[in-house]
């Protein structure tokens, strides 16, 4: 038999290890809230380790935005509490860890009299899963109310052991009722009697948990509307005999009526939509060539890029050998390998005009030269059995265009006119000057152009010739009367394009089994302008002493190229390989007098984020951006950079050195 005092020891052993194994947080405080007991759940609960906390108030454990409420309650209960010795009380409250995070908690303190002293059981339970559980279905439930709404959607449950349905979100309102608990059978009264079977095989077949069932079914509301539903069911999770079914339900009666119509309108006219089918395909073969287009120019964008780079480097070194050959055989074969770089130039000028991937460059420049330039290519290209001549004006005025347009328009031409000639022919390349006035003008139908001197390249066949109705529409963009796979109907529609980009017009003259000549018409600039462009272009290749230019490019041989070119221009020379790099340099180098830069580099920075740094950091230094790539690409990473002056590549010493003359001052 146990004494007394060892009864009570003993039961003490019990509670501290109770207290301590408890999960739960459990504090004791004293009626001045000063905490004297501090367990192992709480330590884990709040972060904190026993010592740290005992001897300490209450308040370290509670948000200071609650420590007033919170401690008031304490306190308030603490006065309030009867003459019993035992008493408790409950609430949810927010606590305060040692790293600072609030959490929820069930709290329930304990008031204990030992003697004439009371004691505080404060026993907490972290909360924070369960509360963001329910705040997760509570969202869920939300998302799923705003869905419902949004969709106009009502929600069903039948309870098939009680033939009851219960009725949610617009479900009752949808079939007209105003309770939300029905029995089937004021369903199964709604529902149109030539669909009634259906639906309750659809109940069958979704109570036998196989599949989920939809169906649209008739029903007449209580208010006599008649309306269209489809329901979509399946059978709950739980087993036995009587499962629920839930599903939803929604009014399509608007969707039925529009699928009715439109059924009529088929069946009225079926002949006119056969041929909205026939001009559907024609369009969507229009826009797979369009997209073919669009994808042949990405193509030959990234081409561009990397063979401009390559004839930069090839054009380049062979200028800086030929300063070094004496012989006079070696230099004849070395300007032919020039001609061919710039061959290739144009070549891939051509490709990207062709896909539209290049502004228009306009210069000041003679007709005769572009015609006389192209010849030797369309010898080439259309064929030994049509015979190609030219009658080019002497006293040829000069305009203002892009070269790489006027050879690719004389290009295109040039092939409408071999297809029109599939047994050979004749093709025969004009120039003449010619003033537009009101009666020119009148005569050639040409009033979209305004009067003036202008300039007209002709382009003649002796081929098949279009009819009216085709003449009528040439210019049009797609239209085309080549079989599939041989055009895409933008060839003279880019070339008129151009014309009145250009300030100028196009005409076309044809007929049937006589051939065609196509005019194009670009305005004559003045000689004020003529003779600029010649100074210009007869400038020295001189650099301005002592001037330093920093050339950023991330190809080596590229790079290399350039310096040697402005070494041998006279300039000195900094180089780098990216734009960080370039910037390092600008920050701790004043020598520098101008930035040569390419636009597209690797390093996270491209030529356009040099010259936006120079712009913020270094107004007035010039930059000369350059760049082997689609003119498009190459402006679209400009976004908000102040306009530079770009060199194309590849770009001979003359043409890099009139660049730069022109930016530094």
């Amino acid at each position: 038999m146990h004494r007394p005092i060892e009864v009570v020891r003993s039961n003490e052993e019990r509670f501290s290890k109770i207290v301590a194994m408890s999960a739960d947080a459990i504090i004791c405080i004293d009626s001045s809230q000063i905490i004297t007991l501090f367990n192992e759940g709480a330590e884990r609960t709040f972060g904190y380790e026993a010592t740290e906390v005992l001897g300490r108030r209450l308040d370290l454990l509670i948000p200071v935005r609650f420590r007033a409420s919170h401690g008031g309650h304490v306190g308030g209960f603490a006065r309030s509490g009867p003459t019993s010795r035992h008493m408790a009380d409950r609430q949810a409250v927010f606590a305060l860890r040692k790293n600072g995070e609030e959490f929820p908690a069930d709290a329930s303190i304990s008031k204990i009299m030992v003697g004439e002293e009371a004691v505080y059981t404060v026993v907490l339970r972290d909360v924070s899963d369960r509360v963001q559980r329910e705040n997760e279905r509570q969202l869920e439930a939300q998302r799923l109310r705003l869905a419902m709404d949004a969709g106009r959607l009502g929600a069903f449950e039948h309870d098939q052991r009680t033939d009851t349905v219960r009725l949610l979100g617009h479900a009752a309102a949808i079939l007209g009722l105003q309770a939300t608990q029905i029995d089937v059978d004021i369903w199964f009264e709604l529902i149109h009697p030539d669909d009634a079977g259906r639906v309750a095989d659809s109940i069958r077949h979704a109570a036998s948990g196989q599949h989920q069932v939809e169906i649209e079914y008739r029903i007449r509301r209580s208010d006599g509307a008649r309306r269209w539903v489809r329901a979509i069911a399946s059978r709950g999770g739980q087993s036995g005999p009587w499962p629920n079914l839930f599903g939803t339900i929604q009014d399509i009666t608007e969707q039925k009526a529009l699928q009715q119509l439109l059924e009529e309108r088929v069946a009225e006219r079926t002949a006119a939509l056969e041929a909205e089918i026939v001009q559907r395909e024609q369009a969507q073969g229009t826009l797979l060539r369009v997209q073919r287009m669009e994808a042949y120019g990405q193509l030959t964008g990234g081409i561009a890029h990397d063979f401009n780079n390559l004839l930069t480097v090839i054009g380049g070194n062979l200028e800086l050998v030929a300063e070094n050959v004496a012989d006079p055989r070696l230099a004849r074969m070395l300007k032919r390998a020039t001609d061919a770089v710039d061959m290739g130039s144009r070549l891939t000028r051509r490709l990207l005009s062709f896909a539209r991937r290049s502004r228009l460059e306009p210069e000041v420049l003679n007709l005769n030269e572009q015609v006389v330039g192209v010849i030797d290519l369309l010898r080439r290209t259309i064929g030994e059995s049509i015979a190609i001549s030219s009658d080019l004006a002497p006293d040829l005025g000069q305009v203002r265009a892009d070269a790489s347009e006027i050879e690719n328009a004389i290009l295109n031409l040039a092939i409408n006119a071999r297809d029109a000639m599939p047994g050979g022919g004749q093709l025969v390349i004009e120039t003449a000057n010619v003033l537009i006035d009101a009666g020119f003008r009148a005569a050639m139908q040409i009033d979209a152009i305004a009067p003036g001197p202008y300039v007209r390249l002709s382009v003649s066949d002796t081929g098949t010739g279009m009819p009216p109705e085709v003449l009528s529409r040439a210019f049009e963009p797609f239209f085309t009367t080549k079989e599939p796979g041989r055009g895409t109907g933008l060839g003279l529609a880019s070339i008129y394009g151009f014309a009145r980009q250009s300030n100028g017009g196009a005409t076309i003259d044809s007929e049937v089994g006589r051939g065609t000549t196509f005019h194009l018409y670009l305005p004559q600039v003045g000689p004020g302008e003529a003779a600029v462009a010649r100074q210009v272009d007869s400038g020295q290749m001189q650099a301005l002493p002592g001037a330093c230019v920093l050339v950023v490019e991330d190809n080596p041989d590229v790079r290399d190229v350039a310096i040697a070119r402005l070494q041998r221009l006279g300039y000195a020379v900094l180089a780098c390989d990216s734009g960080p790099a370039a910037i390092a340099l600008l920050q701790g180098n004043e020598r520098i007098d101008l930035v040569f830069s390419d636009i597209m580099m690797a390093g996270g920075m491209s030529g356009h984020d040099v010259a936006r740094w120079v712009t913020e950091h270094l107004p007035g230094l010039p930059v000369l951006l350059t760049s082997g790539f689609a003119d498009r690409v190459a402006d679209a990473l400009a976004a908000d950079t102040p306009p530079h002056k770009v060199l194309r590549k590849p770009y001979s010493t003359a043409e890099l050195a009139r660049a730069l003359s022109d930016l530094v001052p």
